[in-house]
């Protein structure tokens, strides 16, 4: 049976743990296997909380970094990931009648913080924040792609290494992440525009064409992967 597959992605920014689908009532479901990890370690993370969003429906990563949450199937869904010192985050879903496989790395909380205060960039935990992968078909990082945010501050860019912030930079480096903070908008919309066309990857919520909308949630860093080619 195939998975849905999530890259690793490390986001931005902010404490809080908010669950948005409403709970349905006689919808189908599939099982939801989720695993987090440390970005900088690998290993799993313990004790996080993972809901599926405006809902009840949660549960708490073991010492694996592993969870498991029934989820609506063939549906449009945000899973919120939470707690433990590290970046708590957002990802807007689309569910098939498989089960859902998401695995992913959350940065420790102080590594964005920090960074963002190195270039003067005050982080609002009452706001939303928007971060982004920019891969290949082949799920590489790409540069030469600028971006255009909806709402919030940025877009702003990661060096070439992705360990730090280049305010010069006005297209993606070698490390192809994009971010846009405090964000006080319900929903913010990502535009890029490089070499080749751009969508979101098949297990994200689906935009036009080299443009995506994520749901906002205050505290949380709204995450993407943008397939360009």
């Amino acid at each position: 049976m195939p998975h849905l597959r999530l890259l690793c992605l490390s986001a931005l920014l902010a404490p809080g743990c908010i669950q948005s689908t409403p709970d349905a009532v006689d919808v189908p479901t599939v099982p939801g296997l989720f695993t987090v990890g440390d970005f900088i370690s690998g290993d799993g993370i313990e004790d996080l909380q993972i809901c599926l969003m405006n809902t009840d429906t949660c549960d708490r990563t073991d010492s694996d970094g592993s969870a498991t949450l029934s989820v609506p199937a063939e549906a449009d869904i945000a899973i919120t990931i939470a707690g433990g010192g590290y970046t708590p985050t957002l990802f807007a879903l689309v569910t098939t009648s498989d089960e859902l496989t998401l695995h992913t790395f959350l940065a420790p909380l102080v590594v964005p913080t920090t960074i963002a205060n190195g270039h003067g960039i005050e982080i609002d935990t009452d706001l939303g924040h928007l971060v982004s992968l920019v891969v290949d078909g082949n799920n590489r990082p790409v540069e030469g792609y600028a971006a255009t945010v909806s709402a919030g501050e940025g877009p702003y860019f990661m060096n070439d290494i992705g360990s730090d912030l280049d305010l010069e930079l006005t297209e993606t480096s070698a490390s192809a992440r994009v971010f846009a903070m405090n964000i006080e908008a319900e929903s913010v919309t990502l535009t890029l525009d490089g070499p080749n066309a751009c969508r979101p990857a098949d297990y994200y919520w689906q935009a036009g064409l080299n443009e995506a909308r994520l749901p906002v949630l205050a505290g949380f860093a709204s995450s993407v992967l943008m397939r360009c080619e």
